[in-house]
């Protein structure tokens, strides 16, 4: 331990206690009832089979078959999501842990298991719940014990993040500029402005990707350049969705870049699952018929290392696999969302004499999401991207921010614009005055809509437009289309649900779908999980009609 300060033993000690803190908060809530699992469907047993595992497991594995009891039940979605480990009790309450396993499939009203074991109780009424881990917690102290070791990565993290010591940029030779101006040259003048910036950097660049300004496809190319410089580039997120869209992305724009990913594959995107590890050992088992069950710890290397990309999500890095490579970049995309001991995990990664990273995240948006309030006072609500943002010995010359957006027209621009990013962003020219084409009423409808007459225009200043229910009756919010019951209010919850807001809802996009956007287009938010649970029930009841692929989720889903 000499090797450490009294600075360093007191970061240690301080992350340490804020991570306990989370900990302890986390069994607490896992020990109490739970609201969402309480307010869950009930399930019933559809089926079971004999599954291969595809996460790495050579055991037989069971997929375990559920549907919702009634068509009044809550959507599923609600509780968990692809890849979530959930675990399944009787209805009751009396019978706990039936059976637990990744969600493989999932739907509102149909569940999919992949178990160790199979179910044997098959005639009962079942709920599931959210299994809340305390992995991640002892991942994260790992983490902080091997950021206090004495090697030339973790010394050199301790410099940069615990003393301080201000970032270092260099210059490199016109033939570098020249050898990725391929990359460069589909980017805008921002993101060009900014890969070069990446590439001279001996330490570390900060990067705020604002929503709608082309993040994706700018670290792709980044990616994509580093890769035909020499780097060995580990790919990382906070969520398993985040690392993914990148790597889609890659593979769409660049397919000559070679990737791995580490991880589940029910966590993975469809379209990554063939590179994940276990998919590739296997392919390349099967390549040499070799009679071997399993990989040996030598291929499993070798393989990792032939892969000038890793993707993994910052939790993921401490996977064995990955316990003795060293990468010449780390990135670590939505930033802002991590809490600051999860982003050490790739950095640690990192090459201990050249090896830099990039910081990507939002700092407006959502910021890591911590239960121990205590906690989160202290420090561990505000992420390592915050941290360096606001340190002053970080130079204009390692943070950039993308600004130019692609995603709302100039209206829409306004509203983040004003509340959030100080007027930062701006639309570019091929979306600034893009509008839907205007909706014509029919004679009938013109008299008891006329309050919204905005919401059907093809102005551009009627691209954003507040509706106050008040005005709004449910005669005119049925007269839009067919009449349905406005009963529907969720009991039993503390969430909230409007089935007068849900009519209005359902019934203008019966008229706004197709005629101005494709059901597939359109997205159908609320921040309540009662009143998207009332939505999708009513765009369930419209089977059939051309309000078929409307998406309905919380705002907290789509993000």
């Amino acid at each position: 331990m000499r090797h450490l300060s009294e600075r360093h033993a007191a970061y240690f000690g301080h992350w340490s206690r804020l991570l306990l803190m989370e900990r302890q908060a986390g069994q607490a809530e896992a020990e109490a009832p739970s609201a969402a699992a309480a307010a869950s469907a009930t399930l019933l047993f559809e089926g079971q089979r004999p599954a291969r595992g595809r996460d790495g497991g050579s055991g037989q594995q069971t997929l375990v078959r559920f549907r919702v009891a009634g068509t009044d039940e809550p959507p599923l979605t609600d509780v968990a999501s692809e890849g979530d480990f959930a675990v399944v009790d009787s209805a009751d309450g009396c019978l706990v842990g039936l059976c637990a396993g990744l969600v493989r499939e999932i739907a509102c009203d149909r569940l999919a298991l992949l178990c160790d074991r199979p179910l044997k109780k098959t005639d009962l009424h079942y709920r599931i719940r959210k299994s809340n881990s305390q992995k991640s917690i002892g991942i994260c102290l790992s983490y902080l014990v091997m950021l206090m070791e004495d090697s030339p990565i973790s010394t050199r993290l301790r410099e940069l993040l615990i003393d301080k010591r201000p970032p270092e940029v260099t210059s490199f030779d016109h033939a570098t500029v020249v050898s990725v101006r391929q990359f460069a040259a589909p980017l805008n003048r921002e993101q060009r402005k900014c890969l070069l910036a990446t590439l001279a950097a001996k330490d570390f660049v900060l990067l705020k990707g604002y929503p709608g300004t082309g993040k994706t496809t700018f670290l792709a190319a980044l990616v994509a350049a580093l890769v035909h410089l020499g780097a060995r580039v580990l790919v990382s997120a906070y969520t398993h969705s985040a690392v993914d869209n990148i790597l889609v992305k890659i593979v769409d724009t660049y397919p000559q870049v070679g990737l791995l990913r580490i991880g589940q594959e029910a966590r993975v995107h469809p379209r990554i699952r063939s590179r994940c590890l276990a998919s590739e050992l296997q392919s390349l088992q099967q390549q040499q018929r070799e009679g071997s069950s399993g990989a040996t710890s030598a291929g499993v290397r070798a393989l990792v290392e032939s892969r000038p990309v890793v993707g993994c999500t910052c939790l993921g890095a401490l996977d064995p696999c990955l316990a003795r490579c060293q990468f010449d970049f780390a990135l670590i995309d939505e930033a802002g969302q991590a809490p600051l001991p999860a982003c050490l995990g790739p950095l640690l990664r990192l090459s201990g004499s050249g090896g830099r990273f990039l910081l990507v995240g939002d700092p407006h948006q959502l910021p890591p999401m911590v239960l121990s309030r205590r906690a989160a006072s202290l420090g561990l609500g505000r992420s390592l991207l915050c941290r360096l943002l606001n340190r002053e010995a970080v130079t204009a010359r390692v943070t950039f921010a993308l600004t130019e957006q692609y995603r709302m027209n100039s209206c829409l621009l306004q509203l983040p614009n004003q509340l959030l990013y100080n007027g930062e962003l701006t639309a570019h020219e091929s979306v600034s005055q893009l509008t839907l084409p205007a909706v014509t009423l029919p004679p009938r409808l013109r008299d008891p809509l006329a309050c919204l007459a905005a919401v059907w225009s093809d102005r551009l200043e009627h691209s954003l437009v507040f509706v106050s229910t008040e005005r709004i009756d449910s005669v005119q919010a049925e007269s839009c289309g067919r009449r349905s019951s406005l009963a529907g209010q969720a009991s039993g919850s503390s969430s909230l649900a409007n089935p007068l807001e849900a009519s209005l809802a359902v019934s203008l996009l019966r008229l706004l779908c197709p005629a101005a956007a494709a059901p597939a287009d359109v997205g159908l938010m609320s921040p309540y999980r009662d009143q998207v649970a009332l939505l999708r029930r009513r765009l369930s009841a419209e089977s059939g009609s051309q309000l078929t692929g409307v998406e309905a989720s919380t705002i907290d889903q789509f993000q």
